[in-house]
């Protein structure tokens, strides 16, 4: 059984409307895992794990079951990856830092080269504030998008697929205006996030010996940028 069929019409109106993912932008990564979990409340969401990052909660399905736009998103991936159809999830040991975890992955979205555009997003949770990761578009290596691809692979005449190879790259080309763009949310400043930031990371790191004993990077060592799975 397919855990998702691939809908040319939607994937096809997909359009319409370096280094660890330090802030919103658009990064060559490698999408180590896709999981799908079960929320408390009834949604169905996609976890991505990068090798420079990860991104939780992007909602496929909502509470009522009703498709979301993360659905749309996770469909343009499986062009993207090269499927039409995408299993269904399957227990899966993924290595974090702190040791492996079975996951319920889809098998087909594994180590697969990338690009993928992230949006920081910020709101307030119980008083404090909180940040999301959360994916807005995956495009190949090569910066075309999944409409793209699908135009391409679905074109029946060389004059089609001339004119479908000549707009690759479009995509990535309109949206790159809202790449920098960050979500604030429940009258949280950019200010205020820098010193939440400021104020997680003293707490978070500690210095000299204890940070050795700890695992922190010292001064000097070389550092990985982010415990990411593998």
């Amino acid at each position: 059984m397919a855990f998702m069929k691939v809908r040319e019409s939607e994937v096809a109106k997909e359009g319409e409307g370096g280094g660890y993912f330090g802030t919103s932008g658009l990064f060559p990564a490698t999408l180590k895992h896709c999981e799908i979990k079960g929320t408390k409340n009834g949604a169905t969401q996609a976890n991505y794990y990068f090798d420079k990052g990860n991104s939780f909660g992007n909602n496929l399905f909502g509470t009522q079951g009703q498709e979301v736009f993360g659905y749309k998103i996770l469909e343009a991936l499986a062009v993207v990856s090269g499927n039409d159809e995408l299993s269904d999830p399957e227990a899966t040991a993924v290595k974090f830092k702190a040791g492996s975890k079975d996951l319920m992955c889809i098998p087909e979205l594994e180590d697969v080269k990338l690009k993928v555009w992230v949006k920081y997003e910020y709101s307030r949770y119980n008083g404090d504030i909180s940040e999301k990761i959360a994916v807005k578009r995956f495009y190949s290596e090569d910066g075309v998008s999944g409409s793209e691809l699908l135009a391409i692979a679905s074109a029946s005449t060389e004059a089609e697929k001339a004119d479908a190879q000549s707009k690759k790259g479009a995509q990535l080309a309109k949206d790159t205006k809202y790449f920098e763009e960050v979500k604030y949310d429940d009258g949280i400043t950019a200010e205020e996030v820098v010193a939440w930031k400021a104020a997680k990371s003293s707490k978070a790191a500690p210095t000299g010996n204890a940070a050795a004993a700890a695992g922190f990077p010292v001064a000097g060592a070389a550092t990985t940028g982010f415990p990411v799975a593998n």
